[in-house]
């Protein structure tokens, strides 16, 4: 049996806001998966609660029809496999994913590409006036397939 309560938690509130909602990071690795599937054990056995209903951009909905707690959902996403739980004693969600681009741990000597890369472009256009916009091209996503991958 899993103890969420070593987990971040955030109070239970009428409204959840996804982007609120404490995350704890579980590693790609063996240990990783198997912490991950015991969360994810645990959240299939409450039988009756309730699947947390989505936004169109992801979201927690709010729709009172739907926004029923206790509930709970797993869900992937493009960088990682999310549960999100809603229950009595707190609003967890579990990420299992590389903690590389973590965005919550500012502890991370490593950053990801992404982020490295909007404030490369906010510095130079604040420092010396270049807007890398202005050098996008139309057929970019022509020419990203073009390019080799390794």
């Amino acid at each position: 049996m899993v103890d969420l309560s070593k987990y971040k938690a955030a109070p239970l509130t009428g409204a959840a806001n996804n982007l609120l909602i404490p995350v704890t990071v579980i590693p790609i690795s063996d240990d990783g998966m198997e912490e991950f599937n015991e969360i994810l054990r645990y959240h299939q056995n409450l039988k009756f609660y309730n699947k947390i209903t989505r936004t169109k951009s992801g979201g927690i909905s709010l729709d009172r029809r739907v926004y029923r707690p206790p509930m709970w959902d797993v869900r992937r996403t493009r960088s990682c496999v999310e549960i999100t739980s809603l229950l009595a004693d707190g609003m967890r969600r579990f990420q299992f994913r590389d903690p590389i681009t973590n965005q919550q741990d500012k502890t991370e000597t490593v950053m990801a590409g992404g982020k490295a890369l909007r404030m490369f472009a906010k510095q130079l256009k604040r420092i010396s006036g270049i807007d890398l916009s202005d050098y996008a091209i139309d057929n970019g996503l022509e020419v990203r397939e073009s390019v080799p991958q390794y």
